[in-house]
């Protein structure tokens, strides 16, 4: 038979465990630590000690020679780091030409007009007699028929001609300097 002890049983009555335990359980944990701390920190101590003793050394700065001052008297000359062709050409906008490309905003706008031509597909080509129509796609979803001299795309394009898979037209847009120029575009059929 195995008898069961309790606490209480080995330790004593529970005024001596409140009492005296108390006080020596500290010491011992104590005495325990100390025994781990030692382990492990000579080597560490030995390493701080060495890098102490060892004296670094850093190399010196260069010398450098002051950078010699230039003033510019040139003011009244050409400025160096200005394009000249573009001096002409704001010369040229401030003064006006007198003539020059205008798009005409006086003829009513066509219904392609109103949509970018990069948003814009050429979907087919037809011929009907000696007249050869494009059909165009346009973001709305609708197909439109056009011919040789109608519009589209923002920029006041015309048509100049319609091939099989392509239509050659022109745009008038602005140059950015208050006039206007022309640029030639295609539309292509785009295979999906």
């Amino acid at each position: 038979m195995h008898a069961s002890y309790s606490v209480f049983d080995i330790l004593g009555p529970r005024s001596f465990l409140s009492s005296a335990w108390r006080r020596l359980l500290p010491l011992f944990a104590v005495a325990a630590l100390s025994g781990c701390s030692q382990s492990g920190l000579e080597d560490l101590e030995q390493f701080i000690n060495q890098a102490r003793m060892e004296k670094g050394s850093v190399t010196p700065l260069p010398k450098f020679k002051p950078a010699e001052t230039f003033i510019y008297t040139a003011y009244d000359s050409r400025d160096p780091f200005r394009n000249w062709q573009l001096e002409s050409l704001e010369d040229l906008a401030k003064n006006g030409s007198g003539h020059g490309l205008q798009p005409d905003t006086k003829r009513p706008r066509e219904k392609l007009e109103n949509f970018p031509l990069d948003s814009l597909h050429l979907r087919g080509t037809l011929e009907i007699g000696e007249v050869r129509w494009a059909l165009i796609g346009s973001p709305d979803n609708i197909v439109y028929k056009v011919k040789t001299g109608n519009h589209l795309g923002r920029n006041f394009g015309r048509i100049d001609s319609i091939k099989e898979d392509t239509i050659h037209l022109t745009e008038i847009v602005s140059d950015g300097l208050g006039g206007w120029q022309e640029r030639k575009s295609t539309l292509t059929s785009k295979s999906e």
